[in-house]
């Protein structure tokens, strides 16, 4: 597995090997003293694995996190705060949306955003598909950005509605194992970075919550629809 081979590096052998060495030679020292020499060298050992598991355990959790909190952040920045920017910069003046068979413009009130979070690749999979068979892909109109911008979006009476999905969370298969071959293992193997991916987004989003009025962050519980 990838993480496991950038984890299990020569340089995190060094690290560890060095830095745990002498503390379970204080232990073994202590055991010695204490207890048989046979139950020393079991009771060193049992040490050895337990400091050693410790330590992997909050590795993967480091660099679950550090993923998680990378892919957080390219989302908000090249996604909610663009359309955000956008809507900002344009007060009451109309933007223009560039659907298959027409072209409708909105002022910033009458667009509405809906950010759909997911607990699961299962569940990415899931609402992706919902919300390519329920809205239409929409190019956004404007020189705000200097490559082609769509949304999935859906007019409704006098207001457009855009829904969205963190999609960059499908590179996550590629970060933990490019190998897995089924989609229950990759969403076995990715569940807890959706959490993690989650809460780094909802960090993100507390800055600026009270400035975005013109969208609406759905939290997987709430957002089944």
């Amino acid at each position: 597995m990838t993480k496991l081979k950038l984890i299990f590096s020569l340089g995190f052998f060094k690290e560890t090997i060095s830095s745990l060495i002498p503390t379970v030679f204080v232990y073994f020292d202590f055991y010695s003293k204490n207890f048989s020499l046979f139950y020393a060298k079991c009771l060193g050992g049992l040490t050895f694995i337990v400091l050693i598991s410790i330590i992997l355990f909050l590795k993967l959790r480091e660099y679950r996190i550090s993923i998680a909190k990378a892919l957080a952040y390219g989302y908000f920045k090249n996604y909610i705060e663009k359309l955000y920017e956008l809507l900002s910069s344009k007060g009451k003046n109309k933007i223009e949306f560039i659907f298959q068979d027409t072209k409708k413009s909105y002022t910033p009130k009458d667009i509405i955003i809906k950010l759909n979070l997911t607990n699961s690749y299962l569940d990415l999979l899931a609402k992706d598909k919902k919300i390519k068979s329920n809205y239409e892909i929409a190019y956004i109109d404007s020189t705000a950005f200097n490559y082609p911008f769509f949304v999935y979006a859906k007019k409704k009476n006098k207001r457009i509605i855009i829904q969205d999905i963190p999609r960059t969370l499908y590179s996550l298969k590629y970060y933990v194992d490019p190998d897995l071959d089924s989609v229950d293992k990759i969403d076995h193997e990715t569940r807890r970075y959706f959490s993690s991916f989650n809460h780094e987004l909802h960090k993100l989003w507390a800055k600026v919550k009270h400035t975005h009025g013109h969208f609406e962050l759905l939290d997987p519980i709430n957002n089944s629809r």
